[in-house]
């Protein structure tokens, strides 16, 4: 009751016409306000803001569903027993008791507001709901009746959307907060999006049907640009930010779980020293903090930029970390430190570091964002790949067979798809057309050659849309010069 009140307290003291919580810390609060304050809908989505005092309280942290200046109880509830493992939202599941990420968690509630705003709309309660209702949903956000911008989804985003409302007033149902809740099931054989594996799986009726597909044409820069953009950013961003932004280009890892990363999770000089003493060119980080579908991780990386980042944290990091202590009386665990003044110490945000990749610099990518660092550090640990077996049959890679070739790149294609959490082979299409209109179906070996070398373009063909990435040196760029 004490955390509701205050909780009223909070939203009382700045709501607007609209009933739109102020925004508070984090981009993420503030495009949501943005949106609540354009929109007539009532429900919407509390973000309490995380500390270090509430950071690993699965309650403290967990988003409320708020309707106008109120909170809605049993949606709330709902989110917390989804974001604690108390409920799953498979049909016919057992909960599986385990914390959710907080980004996922975040997702269910805005799922959730986003139903019930659509009940509003409707002029439909929670109690009178049945699965027809649900289907209508569905469809509305497919066809782009529904939503912010009324423009329309994929099937698997409506789909989406109208499984978690589903499970909502299923939910419901069990804990007998309405009325019976009946849908219509059938078995199915599928691959688990966890797992990749195959299993059955009890699934609802009425799915929207087809897959959109990904039309994007990758647009990468060299290392030289991304080189140049680093040295801009340290000027103007700090050096804290450029080691976390650069982290993304090292490692492929999505913006929440680079800041997520514990100072203990980092390797330890030791490990780094042995390693390069054995004369090993990579070593490994666990991923364990706001990973997508809270599946952890190991992850192999340069090991002369892990040893770039252990540097700055004997030397660095505790001054940072206790400049933060001093201030606002919490104690971090976080890697990433702010160094910009008056806000040392602090964890870097996710968008904070979004803002980084948007700085543009003479001579640096045109076009740049976390997850172009993400595709980035895929596709050059690919060719990278491609380059060391080559290399160890002595043969240049203008003289393998393109069966070789083709069977080289489905390996490292797999490497690169664990390192960067996809769950499934779809959500690597992207690579995967990449290299078939730029690798393997070029005929000739010298053209490929070529392009594996840095040119932009083949003989007697246009221009290429894609810039290839090159061999790099992580020493190239002196971050501690």
């Amino acid at each position: 009751m004490v955390r509701i009140r205050q909780l009223q307290q909070t939203r009382s003291a700045g709501v607007g016409s609209a009933g739109v919580v102020p925004p508070a810390e984090g981009s993420y609060v503030r495009r949501r306000a943005k949106y609540q304050a354009a929109s007539a809908y009532p429900f919407s989505v509390f973000h309490p803001s995380q500390t270090e005092r509430n950071l690993h309280n699965a309650v403290g942290t967990c988003p409320s569903i708020w309707r106008e200046a109120r909170p809605d109880r049993i949606s709330s509830r709902y989110v917390r027993e989804r974001h604690t493992g108390r409920w799953s939202a498979r049909i016919g599941a057992d909960p599986s008791n385990k914390t959710l990420s907080m980004k996922y968690t975040r997702r269910i509630g805005l799922k959730i507001a986003d139903f019930q705003n659509w009940s509003f709309a409707q002029g439909l309660t929670l109690e009178a709901a049945t699965y027809q209702d649900i289907l209508q949903y569905q469809q509305d956000i497919r066809a782009g009746a529904w939503g912010t911008k009324r423009r329309k989804l994929s099937p698997d985003w409506a789909n989406d959307k109208a499984d978690e409302a589903c499970s909502f007033l299923l939910w419901m149902a069990k804990r007998g907060l309405r009325p019976a809740f009946e849908v219509t099931t059938k078995l199915v054989v599928q691959r688990s999006r966890r797992s990749n594996k195959i299993e059955k799986a009890i699934v609802r009726t009425g799915k929207e049907t087809g897959r959109r597909e990904s039309t994007e044409l990758l647009v990468l820069p060299d290392w030289p640009k991304v080189d140049a953009w680093l040295a801009e950013l340290r000027v103007r961003r700090g050096y804290s930010k450029t080691l976390a932004s650069r982290t993304v280009v090292e490692l492929a890892t999505r913006r929440a779980e680079t800041c997520g990363i514990l100072k203990d999770q980092w390797p330890s000089r030791t490990a780094i020293d042995q390693g390069m003493a054995r004369g090993h060119k990579t070593v490994s980080i666990l991923i364990t903090e706001e990973v997508k579908f809270s599946k952890d991780r190991s992850i192999d990386f340069d090991i002369a930029f892990a040893s770039l980042v252990r540097h700055w944290i004997d030397t660095q990091w505790q001054k940072l970390a206790e400049i933060y202590q001093r201030r606002t009386g919490l104690q971090t665990t976080r890697l990433f430190l702010s160094d910009s003044p008056g806000h040392e110490g602090t964890p870097i945000q996710p968008e904070t570091l979004y803002q980084c990749f948007k700085l543009r610099a003479k001579g640096g990518p045109t076009l740049w964002y976390p997850h172009h660092g993400r595709h980035f550090s895929i596709c050059d640990g690919l060719i990278a790949g491609l380059r060391r077996d080559a290399a160890v049959a002595q043969r240049p890679i203008s003289q393998m067979p393109s069966e070789w070739v083709l069977n080289r790149t489905k390996f490292w294609m797999d490497m690169q798809r664990r390192k960067a959490g996809h769950m499934s082979e779809e959500t690597t299409q992207i690579y995967t057309r990449w290299l078939n209109t730029n690798h393997i179906l070029v005929n000739v070996h010298d053209d490929f050659a070529s392009f594996m070398d840095g040119v932009m373009g083949l003989p007697d063909s246009p221009p290429l849309v894609v810039e290839c990435p090159v061999p790099h040196n992580p020493a190239s760029l002196n971050l501690d010069g």
